[in-house]
């Protein structure tokens, strides 16, 4: 994995980051927090990190909401499971605007709880105020704590 950051980072940089948090909200479960703590050994503005990745995710987020809205569960399936679809609706239903939040800063995959909460078309200033309090929240402390992480993962590689 550090070899494929690696050469995210020479080949694309800044743009590389922005375009992997944007896909991270919107369509895949990988995680955008080891590519900051990755950039941020190499020297990036942990400032500069935060609003690159926050900005890209939220709009990663709004258009998986919008995807959605107004395509629905048979999108939502293409992509994902029954399984996973019927859970999510169960947590979001049961817990609402809670789900949205533990989704945006806990490391549960955050992709499909953006496309349910848009299937169940929850309040759009409601999601966006989570999203962006919640991403912050996540990224901010990955950026935080990266220092404390790198020194940790150097002691682990030796």
């Amino acid at each position: 994995m550090t070899q494929a950051l690696y050469i995210l980072f020479q080949k694309y940089g800044l743009t590389g980051l922005f375009t992997f948090s944007y896909f991270e909200a919107l369509v895949h479960p990988f995680p955008v927090d080891p590519l900051l703590v990755f950039f941020l050994s190499y020297g990036f503005s942990p400032y500069s990190l935060f609003f690159i990745a926050v900005s890209a995710n939220v709009l990663g987020a709004i258009c998986g909401y919008f995807l959605g809205m107004y395509y629905g569960e048979p999108l939502f399936l293409k992509f994902f499971s029954q399984e996973r679809y019927d859970q999510g609706a169960a947590v979001i239903k049961k817990y609402g605007i809670f789900a949205l939040f533990l989704g945006a800063v806990t490391p549960v995959p955050f992709t499909p709880v953006v496309w349910i909460v848009g299937i169940f078309e929850m309040n759009f200033t409601r999601f966006l105020l989570l999203v962006i309090i919640g991403r912050s929240l996540r990224f901010g402390a990955v950026l935080f704590f990266g220092d404390v992480i790198i020194e940790y993962m150097k002691v682990l590689m030796g």
